[in-house]
């Protein structure tokens, strides 16, 4: 009987095990998509000097302790307030970068920092470049913009959730074993161990992107995924402009029937397009995604 228990609980705690590991690859996939690089534009409107010295201003602009972006300004002395820059630039971000802005007085001895700001929090796009950032009078304002162009798009990875992966007919990862009449146990009293081994999944994900109605990208033509989670590796473009409805389209892809729909999201906003510019979450309690990534926009003459 004791050998009969320790193999007994040797199973149990191999499938338990088993049910672990997927779980936590599972929580792996949805952080490797939010960790991502995303894509930003920046407008530099204006700073502010609370005094009259006039002078060289650099605007330094840093990711991760490097600089990405710098500009010169010449301010004529006895002149203080507001000066329009209007300059732009574009750069990478990954949750967890660290971005600093720093407004500089340059001379010819040594330069003195008027405003310094740093932040590495998850928000710190938004903390940064979309407010004015001041200090003791002195301050600079930016704001986060998309430009009309065509734009490219990558598909990294999508994941259907346990709930949404077994509407559509699979076997989730933690779930992924099934009893096949295999019998290595029985204790003789009613209880019994079966060998439990890995099905095969049915689900076929597939993507669609709309522009203003117009199918953009359907994945199905063009790469056949099946699972729970799936690498795309897939690149598209799309002409935008702000206000273009775009529409996303997320399922299980039936030949015979109706697709079973995961989710569809849309965005019709002067801003649309941002809806390709991280992860994408939907499903019955939002946990499924799909990890969109903008590469490169060229801007519309």
């Amino acid at each position: 009987m004791k050998v009969q228990r320790k193999i007994t609980g040797a199973v149990n705690l191999f499938l338990t095990a088993a049910a672990l590991f997927f779980s936590v690859s599972s929580v792996a996939d949805i952080r490797d998509a939010e960790l991502c690089p995303r894509n930003f534009n920046v407008k530099i409107k204006e700073f502010t000097l609370s005094d009259s010295a006039g002078g060289k201003i650099e605007i330094q602009i840093y990711s991760n302790e490097k600089i990405i972006f710098s500009a010169e300004e010449q301010v004529q002395p006895e002149k203080k307030g507001a000066f329009s820059v209007n300059k732009e630039f574009n750069f990478a971000y990954t949750p967890g970068d660290s971005l600093k802005v720093q407004l500089i007085r340059k001379g010819r001895l040594f330069n003195k920092t008027l405003l310094s700001r740093t932040s590495s929090s998850a928000d710190a796009v938004n903390e940064i470049f979309s407010s004015s950032l001041e200090n003791n009078g002195n301050a600079i304002s930016f704001e986060t913009f998309y430009p009309q162009g065509l734009y490219r798009i990558k598909i990294d990875k999508s994941f259907m959730a346990d709930k949404d992966f077994i509407a559509a007919g699979g076997v989730p990862e933690t779930n992924k074993y099934e009893k096949v009449g295999k019998l290595i146990l029985d204790t003789g009293d009613g209880t019994k161990q079966y060998l439990k081994e890995k099905i095969s999944d049915k689900v076929q994900q597939r993507i669609r992107i709309r522009g203003n109605g117009k199918i953009i990208l359907d994945s199905i033509s063009l790469r056949k995924l099946s699972g729970q989670s799936a690498d795309w590796d897939l690149v598209f473009e799309i002409d935008w402009k702000p206000g273009d409805n775009i529409e996303v389209l997320f399922s299980d892809y039936d030949f015979l029937t109706s697709d079973d729909i995961i989710f569809s999201k849309s965005s019709n906003t002067e801003t649309s397009i941002s809806i390709f510019n991280g992860v994408l979450r939907g499903g019955s309690e939002n946990k499924s995604f799909i990890s969109f990534r903008i590469l490169s926009v060229k801007s519309a003459e």
